[in-house]
């Protein structure tokens, strides 16, 4: 099932996080303890419990979804990733005090991931997915996008009903997601031993 789940998934841009992935896991260095490790951490955590909330609340095609954290933020999942994202590499930031590509290879991976995140994938999104929720729902849409920011959140909060829903977050497959953050940071923190099977 795992197996099947990746294969569908397989993209170019996957392939991108999976080499990205494996190069951190080679060339990290993580600090633990460090005030970067603990703000790392910290934020992949806070990224996972985003998203988590997300997920159990998404309905693709099904409804607008306006409830969970959708009340107050039109994208939550693009902000879980992008917390994990940076997470990761705080996490497998080497030293500082002797900078080397190897030390800096993390900084690097986050400095594009946001220029390719910010420059291309959010405005490509939001053209498409947004015209894809208007058709769908046009006015339930029409009142969504004037009340709910794309990126920031309104705290106010839209006026909606949902609760959270285990098969709703296993239908999005997020427990995979899950997995494949889990694994990588173990990976992370045993890199010495997965860097002497790659060499």
């Amino acid at each position: 099932m795992a197996q099947n789940y990746y294969l569908r998934k397989l993209s170019l841009k996957l392939l991108l996080v999976y080499l990205f992935a494996i190069i951190l896991v080679v060339l990290g260095k993580p600090q633990v303890g460090s005030v970067q490790y603990i703000i790392g951490m910290g934020l992949i955590f806070s990224g996972i419990m985003i998203r988590t909330w997300a997920a159990g609340h998404l309905a693709k095609n099904e409804r607008l979804v306006t409830s969970g954290p959708y009340r107050f933020v039109k994208n939550p999942l693009y902000i879980g990733t992008s917390k994990i994202v940076v997470g990761v590499c705080l996490i497998a930031q080497g030293p500082l005090t002797r900078p080397g590509f190897q030390e800096l290879f993390p900084m690097i991976v986050t400095a594009i991931f946001f220029v390719f995140f910010l420059a291309y994938y959010v405005p490509y999104k939001m053209k498409k997915e947004y015209k894809r929720l208007e058709r769908l729902f046009p006015e339930e849409w029409k009142a969504y996008d004037a009340g709910v920011p794309d990126y920031i959140p309104n705290f106010k909060g839209y006026d909606s009903a949902g609760k959270w829903d285990f098969s709703a977050y296993f239908n999005n497959s997020e427990h995979w997601t899950l997995a494949s953050i889990v694994i990588l940071v173990i990976l992370l923190h045993f890199n010495e031993y997965v860097t002497r099977i790659f060499t």
